[in-house]
């Protein structure tokens, strides 16, 4: 090497001491210098990796928001309010069905990966605890539609060609003790789809706020770019009221 040259070509020892630590020196520098370039490659590959996760996660919690808050909307409006309106105004609405086509098991595949692969890499415990209380609710709400659908096909399913009144008692509006059961369900059903709905948006939030803040480290000018968006927009809004 150049520096073990000049050491050897050295007069006094003095000398040839003073080119074997520049040696030396350089040889740490240079292997310090791989080091880092080492870990820089490795961070940029955990935040891709992290970025990546999280734009999956993201965009499933997008879907089970949008879902969530249109089937609670159908299950108020084509559902719970006509009956309990109708049903309070003395009336005696006919027992329907309540399909709510499309939710059946809850697809934590994604999910299950992240964790399996080191979670808390990506997200704090608090995060994860959130996410995991999403999915909790959401199999406990399947497991409710589930048993409403059985105790609909065995009691009243068979007897949907009767007339309104065969689900009533003769006198008063009270359902008949065999049927009581879909009241409270139908109430339950409504209640639970729509804080589902509420916490599917809330932990969507929290992804997104995550997923943004990982871009900002990865690209610290993606911050200025958004101002400058979020600056043109409200340029815009008020120049077309003005």
């Amino acid at each position: 090497m150049f520096f073990l040259k000049l050491t050897r070509s050295a007069k006094n020892l003095f000398t040839r001491f003073g080119w074997l630590l520049a040696e030396l020196l350089f040889v740490f520098l240079g292997l310090y210098g791989a080091f880092l370039l080492e870990r820089m490659h490795d961070e940029k590959m955990d935040l891709l990796r992290k970025r990546q996760i999280l734009e999956a996660l993201v965009q499933e919690f997008t879907g089970y928001a949008t879902e969530l808050s249109e089937a609670s909307t159908a299950l108020d409006e084509g559902y719970g309010v006509p009956f309990f309106t109708n049903y309070s105004a003395g009336e005696q609405p006919f027992p329907r069905q309540i399909p709510l086509v499309g939710m059946g098991n809850v697809n934590t595949g994604i999910w299950e990966a992240m964790l399996g692969s080191g979670g808390m890499e990506v997200l704090e415990v608090k995060k994860i605890q959130e996410v995991q209380s999403f999915f909790k609710a959401y199999q406990d709400f399947l497991q409710l539609l589930q048993g409403f659908k059985e105790l609909y096909n065995s009691f009243i399913l068979p007897e949907y060609d009767q007339n309104t009144t065969f689900f009533y008692q003769a006198e008063g509006i009270e359902l008949r003790d065999k049927y009581k059961w879909y009241v409270n369900q139908l109430f339950q059903m409504g209640m639970g789809l729509r804080a589902l709905s509420e916490q599917a948006a809330s932990t969507l939030a929290i992804l997104q706020n995550e997923l943004d803040l990982t871009i900002q480290v990865q690209d610290p000018s993606s911050i200025k770019r958004h101002e400058n968006n979020e600056s043109k927009k409200t340029t815009r809004t008020r120049s077309r009221r003005n």
